[in-house]
Protein backbone atom coordinates (compact mmCIF):
# COMPACT_ATOMS: atom_id res chain seq x y z
CA UNK A 1 0.00 0.00 0.00
CA UNK A 2 3.08 2.37 0.99
CA UNK A 3 4.36 1.42 -2.84
CA UNK A 4 1.03 2.49 -4.24
CA UNK A 5 1.23 6.19 -2.63
CA UNK A 6 4.56 6.55 -3.27
CA UNK A 7 3.82 6.02 -6.66
CA UNK A 8 1.12 8.33 -6.83
CA UNK A 9 2.94 10.99 -4.78
CA UNK A 10 5.41 10.80 -7.71
CA UNK A 11 2.80 10.65 -10.64
CA UNK A 12 1.38 14.07 -9.45
CA UNK A 13 4.79 15.98 -9.18
CA UNK A 14 5.27 14.55 -12.92
CA UNK A 15 2.27 16.35 -14.00
CA UNK A 16 2.81 19.26 -11.90
CA UNK A 17 6.75 19.59 -13.32
CA UNK A 18 5.74 18.77 -17.23
CA UNK A 19 2.44 21.46 -16.39
CA UNK A 20 4.41 24.38 -15.52
CA UNK A 21 4.22 26.26 -12.45
CA UNK A 22 1.78 28.65 -13.88
CA UNK A 23 -1.86 28.14 -13.04
CA UNK A 24 -3.08 29.96 -16.19
CA UNK A 25 -1.32 30.95 -19.49
CA UNK A 26 -1.42 34.06 -21.52
CA UNK A 27 -4.37 34.87 -24.03
CA UNK A 28 -2.87 33.68 -27.54
CA UNK A 29 -1.87 36.95 -29.52
CA UNK A 30 -2.38 37.05 -33.29
CA UNK A 31 -0.06 34.70 -34.79
CA UNK A 32 -1.32 31.66 -32.10
CA UNK A 33 -3.41 28.88 -33.84
CA UNK A 34 -6.56 27.40 -33.12
CA UNK A 35 -4.79 24.34 -31.37
CA UNK A 36 -2.90 26.33 -28.57
CA UNK A 37 -5.57 26.19 -25.79
CA UNK A 38 -7.10 29.05 -24.62
CA UNK A 39 -7.87 29.69 -20.76
CA UNK A 40 -11.48 30.90 -21.53
CA UNK A 41 -13.65 29.20 -19.28
CA UNK A 42 -16.32 27.34 -20.94
CA UNK A 43 -20.07 28.43 -19.36
CA UNK A 44 -20.32 25.33 -16.67
CA UNK A 45 -16.64 25.47 -15.45
CA UNK A 46 -16.89 28.89 -13.73
CA UNK A 47 -14.74 28.08 -10.17
CA UNK A 48 -17.37 27.71 -7.20
CA UNK A 49 -15.80 29.93 -3.99
CA UNK A 50 -17.56 27.39 -1.48
CA UNK A 51 -15.93 24.12 -3.58
CA UNK A 52 -14.60 21.24 -0.99
CA UNK A 53 -10.72 20.16 -1.43
CA UNK A 54 -11.50 16.93 -3.02
CA UNK A 55 -13.08 19.04 -5.53
CA UNK A 56 -10.80 21.51 -6.01
CA UNK A 57 -7.83 18.72 -6.28
CA UNK A 58 -10.25 17.10 -8.81
CA UNK A 59 -10.59 20.08 -10.80
CA UNK A 60 -7.14 20.81 -11.24
CA UNK A 61 -6.34 17.35 -11.88
CA UNK A 62 -8.54 17.15 -14.69
CA UNK A 63 -7.09 20.82 -16.06
CA UNK A 64 -3.26 19.43 -15.55
CA UNK A 65 -4.83 16.24 -17.87
CA UNK A 66 -6.41 18.55 -20.71
CA UNK A 67 -3.19 20.33 -20.81
CA UNK A 68 -0.84 17.51 -21.22
CA UNK A 69 -2.92 16.00 -23.67
CA UNK A 70 -3.68 19.40 -25.86
CA UNK A 71 -7.64 18.78 -24.89
CA UNK A 72 -8.41 22.33 -22.85
CA UNK A 73 -11.47 24.27 -23.18
CA UNK A 74 -11.34 25.79 -26.47
CA UNK A 75 -14.51 27.83 -27.91
CA UNK A 76 -12.38 28.53 -31.41
CA UNK A 77 -11.91 24.79 -32.03
CA UNK A 78 -15.20 23.53 -31.08
CA UNK A 79 -16.37 26.40 -33.46
CA UNK A 80 -13.98 24.61 -36.13
CA UNK A 81 -14.91 21.19 -35.40
CA UNK A 82 -18.36 22.03 -35.35
CA UNK A 83 -18.45 23.75 -39.21
CA UNK A 84 -16.08 20.57 -40.11
CA UNK A 85 -18.75 18.43 -38.95
CA UNK A 86 -21.21 20.16 -41.06
CA UNK A 87 -19.81 20.19 -43.74
CA UNK A 88 -19.04 16.11 -43.64
CA UNK A 89 -22.70 15.79 -43.02
CA UNK A 90 -23.70 17.75 -46.18
CA UNK A 91 -21.62 15.46 -47.93
CA UNK A 92 -23.00 12.45 -46.30
CA UNK A 93 -19.75 11.63 -44.18
CA UNK A 94 -22.04 10.39 -41.75
CA UNK A 95 -18.71 8.67 -39.59
CA UNK A 96 -16.37 11.10 -40.24
CA UNK A 97 -19.40 14.00 -39.22
CA UNK A 98 -19.81 12.21 -35.78
CA UNK A 99 -16.42 12.12 -34.87
CA UNK A 100 -16.44 16.37 -35.66
CA UNK A 101 -19.57 16.79 -33.87
CA UNK A 102 -18.25 14.77 -30.68
CA UNK A 103 -15.08 16.78 -30.99
CA UNK A 104 -16.86 20.07 -30.69
CA UNK A 105 -18.82 18.87 -27.31
CA UNK A 106 -16.06 18.04 -25.61
CA UNK A 107 -13.89 21.36 -26.22
CA UNK A 108 -16.67 23.90 -25.69
CA UNK A 109 -18.61 22.00 -22.74
CA UNK A 110 -21.93 23.45 -20.98
CA UNK A 111 -23.02 25.85 -23.72
CA UNK A 112 -25.20 25.93 -26.68
CA UNK A 113 -22.05 24.38 -29.06
CA UNK A 114 -22.67 21.24 -27.29
CA UNK A 115 -26.04 21.04 -26.87
CA UNK A 116 -26.29 21.50 -30.92
CA UNK A 117 -22.79 19.54 -31.00
CA UNK A 118 -23.97 16.53 -29.20
CA UNK A 119 -27.47 16.43 -31.02
CA UNK A 120 -25.91 16.57 -34.34
CA UNK A 121 -23.27 13.50 -33.41
CA UNK A 122 -26.51 11.81 -32.74
CA UNK A 123 -27.93 12.63 -35.74
CA UNK A 124 -24.89 11.54 -37.60
CA UNK A 125 -24.77 7.98 -36.25
CA UNK A 126 -28.71 7.97 -36.64
CA UNK A 127 -27.80 7.91 -40.42
CA UNK A 128 -24.93 5.94 -40.74
CA UNK A 129 -27.36 3.25 -38.97
CA UNK A 130 -25.06 2.89 -36.00
CA UNK A 131 -28.62 2.99 -33.76
CA UNK A 132 -27.22 2.35 -30.64
CA UNK A 133 -24.73 5.07 -30.63
CA UNK A 134 -27.41 7.66 -31.71
CA UNK A 135 -29.35 6.41 -29.06
CA UNK A 136 -26.86 6.43 -26.38
CA UNK A 137 -26.25 10.20 -27.55
CA UNK A 138 -29.80 11.11 -28.02
CA UNK A 139 -30.12 9.95 -23.73
CA UNK A 140 -26.58 11.96 -23.36
CA UNK A 141 -28.23 15.03 -24.51
CA UNK A 142 -31.39 15.09 -22.73
CA UNK A 143 -30.09 14.12 -19.89
CA UNK A 144 -28.04 16.90 -19.52
CA UNK A 145 -30.29 19.40 -21.26
CA UNK A 146 -33.42 18.24 -20.08
CA UNK A 147 -35.52 21.55 -21.75
CA UNK A 148 -33.30 20.74 -24.92
CA UNK A 149 -34.68 22.66 -28.00
CA UNK A 150 -34.38 19.22 -29.83
CA UNK A 151 -36.75 17.57 -28.22
CA UNK A 152 -39.43 17.68 -30.52
CA UNK A 153 -36.76 16.47 -32.84
CA UNK A 154 -35.11 13.38 -30.50
CA UNK A 155 -38.39 12.23 -29.13
CA UNK A 156 -39.17 10.76 -32.94
CA UNK A 157 -35.99 9.54 -33.14
CA UNK A 158 -35.71 7.58 -29.85
CA UNK A 159 -39.18 5.91 -30.98
CA UNK A 160 -37.99 5.03 -34.65
CA UNK A 161 -35.16 3.02 -33.07
CA UNK A 162 -37.29 1.66 -30.62
CA UNK A 163 -39.78 -0.07 -32.99
CA UNK A 164 -36.85 -0.91 -35.14
CA UNK A 165 -35.18 -2.68 -32.34
CA UNK A 166 -38.50 -4.32 -30.80
CA UNK A 167 -39.31 -5.83 -34.42
CA UNK A 168 -36.32 -6.83 -35.34
CA UNK A 169 -36.31 -9.03 -31.82
CA UNK A 170 -39.80 -9.85 -33.40
CA UNK A 171 -39.34 -11.94 -36.61
CA UNK A 172 -35.45 -12.85 -35.20
CA UNK A 173 -35.39 -13.46 -31.67
CA UNK A 174 -32.08 -14.03 -29.68
CA UNK A 175 -31.21 -14.45 -25.96
CA UNK A 176 -30.01 -11.65 -24.15
CA UNK A 177 -26.62 -12.73 -23.62
CA UNK A 178 -26.10 -13.34 -27.07
CA UNK A 179 -23.76 -11.29 -29.04
CA UNK A 180 -24.04 -9.13 -31.45
CA UNK A 181 -21.19 -8.78 -33.94
CA UNK A 182 -22.46 -8.40 -37.06
CA UNK A 183 -25.41 -6.19 -37.59
CA UNK A 184 -24.35 -2.21 -36.74
CA UNK A 185 -27.88 -1.48 -36.44
CA UNK A 186 -28.51 -3.43 -33.12
CA UNK A 187 -26.59 -3.24 -29.98
CA UNK A 188 -24.53 -5.82 -28.82
CA UNK A 189 -26.56 -7.10 -26.36
CA UNK A 190 -29.88 -7.70 -25.34
CA UNK A 191 -32.41 -6.08 -28.50
CA UNK A 192 -35.47 -6.02 -26.97
CA UNK A 193 -34.51 -4.82 -23.42
CA UNK A 194 -32.54 -1.41 -24.75
CA UNK A 195 -35.92 -1.18 -27.33
CA UNK A 196 -38.06 -1.08 -23.97
CA UNK A 197 -35.75 1.46 -22.37
CA UNK A 198 -36.11 3.70 -25.49
CA UNK A 199 -39.83 3.50 -24.91
CA UNK A 200 -39.20 4.71 -21.36
CA UNK A 201 -37.03 7.49 -22.44
CA UNK A 202 -39.73 8.39 -25.23
CA UNK A 203 -42.35 8.73 -21.92
CA UNK A 204 -39.54 10.30 -19.59
CA UNK A 205 -38.54 12.76 -21.88
CA UNK A 206 -41.89 13.99 -23.06
CA UNK A 207 -44.86 12.60 -21.34
CA UNK A 208 -46.61 15.38 -22.61
CA UNK A 209 -46.10 14.59 -26.20
CA UNK A 210 -47.94 13.28 -29.38
CA UNK A 211 -45.66 9.86 -28.68
CA UNK A 212 -46.04 9.36 -24.77
CA UNK A 213 -49.22 7.20 -24.90
CA UNK A 214 -48.12 5.42 -27.86
CA UNK A 215 -44.52 4.47 -26.08
CA UNK A 216 -46.72 3.06 -23.33
CA UNK A 217 -48.96 0.98 -25.32
CA UNK A 218 -45.79 -0.45 -27.44
CA UNK A 219 -43.63 -1.18 -23.81
CA UNK A 220 -47.45 -2.70 -22.36
CA UNK A 221 -47.65 -4.82 -25.80
CA UNK A 222 -44.22 -6.28 -26.10
CA UNK A 223 -44.82 -7.80 -22.35
CA UNK A 224 -48.16 -9.10 -23.43
CA UNK A 225 -46.66 -10.49 -26.05
CA UNK A 226 -43.91 -12.12 -24.21
CA UNK A 227 -46.17 -13.71 -21.15
CA UNK A 228 -44.96 -10.84 -18.89
CA UNK A 229 -48.55 -10.57 -17.95
CA UNK A 230 -47.59 -8.47 -14.39
CA UNK A 231 -45.05 -5.62 -16.54
CA UNK A 232 -48.41 -5.94 -19.26
CA UNK A 233 -50.77 -4.93 -16.62
CA UNK A 234 -48.58 -2.29 -14.80
CA UNK A 235 -48.57 -0.49 -18.35
CA UNK A 236 -51.78 -0.65 -19.44
CA UNK A 237 -53.21 0.45 -16.16
CA UNK A 238 -50.52 3.69 -16.69
CA UNK A 239 -51.65 4.49 -20.30
CA UNK A 240 -55.34 3.68 -18.96
CA UNK A 241 -54.80 6.80 -16.21
CA UNK A 242 -52.49 9.05 -17.15
CA UNK A 243 -53.60 9.46 -20.79
CA UNK A 244 -57.98 9.04 -20.87
CA UNK A 245 -57.68 10.66 -24.06
CA UNK A 246 -55.68 8.42 -25.86
CA UNK A 247 -56.60 6.56 -28.83
CA UNK A 248 -55.15 3.35 -27.63
CA UNK A 249 -58.08 3.63 -24.32
CA UNK A 250 -60.01 0.49 -25.88
CA UNK A 251 -56.95 -1.53 -26.68
CA UNK A 252 -55.78 -1.06 -22.98
CA UNK A 253 -58.82 -1.69 -21.20
CA UNK A 254 -59.73 -5.08 -23.05
CA UNK A 255 -56.04 -6.09 -23.11
CA UNK A 256 -55.33 -4.59 -19.58
CA UNK A 257 -58.11 -7.04 -18.63
CA UNK A 258 -56.43 -10.57 -20.00
CA UNK A 259 -53.52 -9.48 -18.36
CA UNK A 260 -55.30 -9.39 -15.06
CA UNK A 261 -56.78 -12.69 -15.81
CA UNK A 262 -53.70 -14.25 -16.69
CA UNK A 263 -51.59 -12.95 -14.05
CA UNK A 264 -53.88 -14.81 -11.34
CA UNK A 265 -52.15 -17.72 -9.98
CA UNK A 266 -55.07 -20.11 -8.82
CA UNK A 267 -57.54 -19.81 -5.69
CA UNK A 268 -53.66 -20.53 -3.51
CA UNK A 269 -52.73 -16.96 -4.01
CA UNK A 270 -53.28 -13.76 -4.00
CA UNK A 271 -57.20 -12.66 -5.08
CA UNK A 272 -56.44 -9.30 -6.12
CA UNK A 273 -56.44 -9.75 -9.64
CA UNK A 274 -59.90 -11.03 -9.84
CA UNK A 275 -61.64 -7.99 -8.01
CA UNK A 276 -59.84 -6.06 -10.06
CA UNK A 277 -60.65 -7.95 -13.28
CA UNK A 278 -64.27 -7.88 -11.98
CA UNK A 279 -64.15 -3.89 -11.77
CA UNK A 280 -62.26 -3.20 -15.11
CA UNK A 281 -65.24 -5.16 -16.78
CA UNK A 282 -67.76 -2.86 -15.24
CA UNK A 283 -65.75 0.26 -16.46
CA UNK A 284 -65.61 -1.01 -19.83
CA UNK A 285 -69.50 -1.31 -19.93
CA UNK A 286 -70.31 2.17 -18.63
CA UNK A 287 -66.99 3.98 -20.61
CA UNK A 288 -67.46 1.89 -23.92
CA UNK A 289 -71.70 0.99 -24.21
CA UNK A 290 -71.50 1.38 -28.33
CA UNK A 291 -67.80 1.22 -29.13
CA UNK A 292 -67.16 -2.55 -28.23
CA UNK A 293 -70.33 -3.85 -28.84
CA UNK A 294 -68.33 -7.22 -31.00
CA UNK A 295 -66.85 -7.93 -27.49
CA UNK A 296 -70.30 -7.93 -25.61
CA UNK A 297 -70.30 -11.71 -25.20
CA UNK A 298 -66.57 -12.05 -24.24
CA UNK A 299 -66.94 -9.64 -21.70
CA UNK A 300 -69.62 -12.10 -20.19
CA UNK A 301 -67.67 -15.17 -20.79
CA UNK A 302 -64.83 -13.49 -18.35
CA UNK A 303 -67.20 -12.40 -15.47
CA UNK A 304 -68.69 -15.58 -15.22
CA UNK A 305 -65.59 -16.99 -15.62
CA UNK A 306 -64.25 -14.77 -12.64
CA UNK A 307 -67.03 -15.22 -10.36
CA UNK A 308 -66.48 -18.89 -10.63
CA UNK A 309 -63.00 -18.56 -9.96
CA UNK A 310 -63.79 -16.36 -6.79
CA UNK A 311 -66.71 -18.78 -5.33
CA UNK A 312 -63.66 -21.58 -5.38
CA UNK A 313 -61.34 -19.11 -3.91
CA UNK A 314 -64.68 -19.25 -0.57
CA UNK A 315 -65.12 -23.02 -1.43
CA UNK A 316 -61.90 -24.22 -0.90
CA UNK A 317 -61.78 -22.10 2.84
CA UNK A 318 -64.80 -23.43 3.50
CA UNK A 319 -63.49 -27.15 2.35
CA UNK A 320 -60.38 -26.39 4.44
CA UNK A 321 -61.96 -25.72 7.86
CA UNK A 322 -64.11 -28.37 7.22
CA UNK A 323 -61.47 -30.65 7.26
CA UNK A 324 -60.15 -29.50 10.12
CA UNK A 325 -63.58 -29.70 12.18
CA UNK A 326 -64.11 -26.32 11.95
CA UNK A 327 -67.31 -26.65 10.85
CA UNK A 328 -68.78 -23.04 11.72
CA UNK A 329 -66.10 -21.19 9.54
CA UNK A 330 -66.89 -23.74 7.28
CA UNK A 331 -70.89 -23.22 7.24
CA UNK A 332 -69.85 -20.26 7.11
CA UNK A 333 -67.72 -19.89 4.00
CA UNK A 334 -70.32 -22.69 2.13
CA UNK A 335 -73.15 -20.21 2.78
CA UNK A 336 -70.97 -17.24 1.48
CA UNK A 337 -70.75 -19.26 -1.43
CA UNK A 338 -74.42 -20.10 -1.75
CA UNK A 339 -75.31 -16.26 -1.50
CA UNK A 340 -73.06 -14.26 -3.05
CA UNK A 341 -72.37 -17.12 -6.48
CA UNK A 342 -75.22 -18.57 -6.66
CA UNK A 343 -74.86 -19.16 -10.56
CA UNK A 344 -71.18 -20.85 -9.92
CA UNK A 345 -70.49 -24.57 -10.55
CA UNK A 346 -69.50 -24.37 -6.79
CA UNK A 347 -73.20 -23.57 -5.71
CA UNK A 348 -74.62 -26.87 -5.55
CA UNK A 349 -71.75 -28.27 -3.90
CA UNK A 350 -72.32 -25.94 -1.18
CA UNK A 351 -75.44 -26.95 -0.13
CA UNK A 352 -74.71 -30.44 -0.33
CA UNK A 353 -72.18 -30.01 2.43
CA UNK A 354 -74.38 -27.41 4.37
CA UNK A 355 -76.83 -30.59 4.77
CA UNK A 356 -74.35 -33.21 5.10
CA UNK A 357 -72.22 -30.96 8.20
CA UNK A 358 -75.82 -29.94 9.57
CA UNK A 359 -75.76 -30.27 13.47
CA UNK A 360 -71.67 -30.83 13.49
CA UNK A 361 -70.30 -28.67 16.62
CA UNK A 362 -68.63 -24.92 15.40
CA UNK A 363 -65.16 -26.44 16.34
CA UNK A 364 -63.27 -30.12 17.38
CA UNK A 365 -63.79 -31.06 20.66
CA UNK A 366 -60.83 -29.74 22.71
CA UNK A 367 -59.15 -32.95 24.77
CA UNK A 368 -56.57 -30.98 26.38
CA UNK A 369 -58.62 -28.08 28.51
CA UNK A 370 -56.51 -28.78 31.39
CA UNK A 371 -53.31 -27.16 29.44
CA UNK A 372 -55.88 -24.74 27.97
CA UNK A 373 -56.84 -23.27 31.08
CA UNK A 374 -52.92 -23.55 32.16
CA UNK A 375 -51.74 -21.39 29.07
CA UNK A 376 -54.71 -18.74 29.15
CA UNK A 377 -54.15 -18.63 32.95
CA UNK A 378 -49.90 -18.27 32.93
CA UNK A 379 -50.55 -15.46 29.94
CA UNK A 380 -53.26 -13.28 32.35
Amino acid sequence: MQYRWFLMCLLVLALCAAAGCRTTNPLPGPGTSLGEPVEELPPGEEIDPDENAWDRFSRKSKRQWQKLTGTLPNKQVAQAAYQEGETAFRQKNYDEAAAKFKTAAKRWPDSEIEEDALFMQAESYFFADRYSSACDTYVNLMKKYENSRYLDKVVPRQFAIARYWEQHDRSEHHYAVTPNLTDKTRPWFDTRGNALAAYETVHLNDPTGPLADDSLMAKANSHFLNNEFEDADTYYTMLRESYPQSEHQPTAHLLGLRSKMRKYQGPNYDGKPLAESKELIEQINSQFPGELTDEKEKLGEALRAIRNQQAQRDFDLAEYYAGTRHYGAARYYYQRVLKDYPDSRFAEISQQRMTEYEGRPDNPKNYFKWLTKLISTYDE
